[in-house]
């Protein structure tokens, strides 16, 4: 304001420089390449009764190189005091550097069973259920460490751990030429971090993680039902997993019904030698389609709010979505639609 208050007269340089904040700089890393990944499947596959497939399938993949971001220019360990956020050594001059490099990595293992199966000529169903483990120690590019000079405690779960998910579908072509097409989407919940929602360590991200309470009681223990932990861990005290916490299941039953109508003048179809003539389809056909989704209209929370800090910590602020499910406002919605094919 005492800056501003000079107007219409111009500020000296000294008093403009009084008001200099550290700028940020983003480099890459001069050692940055590509990701790429490793993988290897091992497929069983078993032929049923009555038209119906069975198969096994164990995938092992192995992803290096994956990238992540990193203050270059945070404070040296032990240098920062909390309460002053000034404080801190440095190792250069100026304010956070964010450097992009590509030292990150990730193991994920699943294993796939699939079911096919024609019960008759009215009737099939297909189902899928993967179980799944996946560990990493990045979540994508913009994905900073707790500690910037450690990076042995940021292995664990992946934001693609979800330990299982299930489809079920079908056809069934019912009376009244209506054919009928279930979809039941569902899986575990996804892994989320538990962070304390303070800068510990001068970086300027809030995303160091708390440790695991070693009592019961205590200033600085917080009972969740995740878990009770310590906001105030000692220094070289090993803090909680990364993504430690779960967050709520998925569960969403769809139903698509259609009806096909035929119209029209349909072509002579010349037979074959010595057989009589014979109409072929008809040129136009109207199909009516009514397709529910979310049909029982359940909610699926997103995952919880993971801040400690926040007094919505534990709380789902947003509805889940998931690919073929629902639609993104979560609620059931009905679609009506007609086609004409010629």
């Amino acid at each position: 304001p005492a800056i501003l208050d000079l107007f219409p007269a111009v500020p000296s340089v000294s008093a403009l420089q009084a008001l200099n904040i550290p700028q940020t700089t983003r480099a890459i890393e001069q050692d940055l390449r590509a990701p790429y990944s490793y993988q290897a499947a091992l497929s069983i596959e078993r032929q049923l009764l009555r038209n119906t497939t069975f198969s096994a399938t164990l995938v092992s993949a192995r992803y290096i190189h994956l990238l992540r971001s990193r203050n270059l220019n945070a404070p040296l360990p032990g240098t920062f005091d909390p309460e002053d956020p000034d404080s801190g050594v440095r190792p250069f001059a100026g304010g956070n550097i964010f450097g992009f490099e590509s030292s990150g990595w990730l193991n994920q293992t699943q294993l796939i069973f699939s079911l096919n199966s024609r019960l008759n000529p009215k009737f099939s169903v297909f189902a899928n259920y993967t179980l799944n483990r996946s560990r990493a120690d990045t979540n994508g590019s913009g994905w900073f460490p707790a500690d910037s000079y450690d990076l042995s405690g940021e292995y664990g779960r992946s934001q693609l751990d979800v330990r299982q998910r299930f489809t079920l579908g079908g056809n069934y072509d019912g009376p009244w030429g209506l054919a009928f097409n279930p979809l039941v989407v569902a899986r575990s919940g996804l892994p989320f971090n538990v962070t304390l929602g303070r800068d510990l360590n001068g970086d300027t991200i809030f995303n160091e993680r708390p440790a695991f309470a070693t009592s019961v009681s205590g200033p600085d223990v917080v009972h969740t039902e995740y878990g009770s932990f310590n906001i105030a861990p000692e220094p070289g005290q090993p803090l909680i997993p990364l993504n430690y916490a779960t967050g709520p299941a998925f569960l969403a039953v769809n139903l698509r019904v259609t009806k096909n109508h035929s119209f029209g003048d349909a072509p002579l179809i010349q037979g074959a030698q010595g057989q009589p003539a014979k109409r072929g389809d008809k040129p136009y056909t109207l199909t009516f389609s009514v397709s529910f989704q979310n049909l029982f209209n359940r909610n699926n929370p997103a995952v919880p709010i993971g801040n400690l800090s926040s007094p919505l910590f534990g709380l789902s602020n947003a509805s889940a979505t998931e690919a073929g499910a629902a639609s993104p406002n979560n609620n059931r919605r009905i679609n009506l639609s007609v086609r004409l094919s010629f």
